[in-house]
């Protein structure tokens, strides 16, 4: 992890696998930790009430409320509600899929580079695409396009309508 320095604080810089690591590891640790609450409710030989059981929409399971986030609970409505073990479900099968579409992303620019061959202007944009798109992978940010469109306007005058303005003193007299 890199530090830098922003409004007079000390930041960290964490790449995208650190902070998908740090999110797994987080809803495991909750996990377990409603997993020891249930235990410890158990043993006490408490009843539960229907009023704290909710059903999941994914699995169907009527579980308990320390089961499921309180976004979830607060946000959502019967029916729509889901346990933290299928949000995780479905947060890593979103994650899988990402993946697996920026692989064949990559495969179709390494194709490309490939395909344009060596020399001439094909091959250089395809090499700065697949540069790109190895850029985005990593960093997760989008490549920006700088300086389209050239010099701009200002230098042919900006759009004046009148012929000969701004060419100089003596000029159309």
């Amino acid at each position: 992890m890199a530090k830098y320095l922003k409004a007079s604080k000390e930041c960290e810089i964490i790449c995208k696998q650190c902070v998908a690591k740090n999110e797994e590891e987080q809803i495991s640790k909750s996990l377990q930790q409603t997993k020891v609450s249930d235990a410890g409710a158990g043993d006490d030989n408490h009843t539960t009430d229907a009023a704290e059981l909710h059903e999941c929409s994914s699995c169907k399971k009527n579980l308990a409320a320390p089961l499921f986030n309180k976004n979830q609970l607060r946000n959502k409505g019967p029916g729509k509600q889901r346990c933290i073990q299928c949000v995780a479900s479905a947060v890593s099968a979103e994650n899988a899929a990402l993946e697996k579409k920026k692989d064949d992303e990559m495969d179709k620019l390494r194709a490309e580079t490939r395909a344009a061959g060596k020399g001439g202007g094909k091959s250089l944009a395809a090499a700065c695409r697949e540069a790109a798109g190895e850029g985005e992978r990593v960093t997760g940010l989008k490549p920006i396009v700088l300086g389209r469109g050239g010099r701009g306007k200002w230098r042919r005058g900006g759009g004046r309508t009148t012929p000969g303005a701004g060419r100089g003193r003596g000029v159309g007299k």
